[in-house]
């Protein structure tokens, strides 16, 4: 005997939309990390690829910035630059210094 079965998962997100993200005075970002939980700061880290770093050489720096403004309420503990695309997925290293990096600062999983 078979029976059939099959279900559905609804899941609906909102979708924002920004120039200048890292701009001081562009709170997007901040207060999407945010959310609606009031305990500040919140710990962020950041997984660049390196080929966004060599086109925008400052993006690092920006981020930097924009946290350091915004310390109150964001609390960057990690930026890791790594290679995008194919190298991205066969590398396992990238998993493991990801993984290290969110052991290491006791982020929750």
């Amino acid at each position: 005997m078979i029976i059939q079965q099959s279900f559905t998962v609804n899941f609906s997100y909102p979708v924002h939309f920004t120039r200048n993200v890292f701009s001081n005075e562009n709170t997007a970002l901040k207060d999407i990390i945010c959310g609606y939980e009031k305990k500040f700061p919140k710990k962020i880290m950041f997984i660049v690829d390196s080929g966004i770093v060599i086109h925008h050489p400052s993006l690092i720096t920006l981020i930097k910035d924009y946290c350091d403004h915004h310390k109150e309420f964001l609390e960057l503990y990690d930026i890791i630059t790594i290679e995008g695309g194919e190298t991205a997925k066969n590398n396992p290293n990238n998993i493991d210094t990801i993984y290290n990096s969110i052991n290491n600062h006791g982020f929750c999983r």
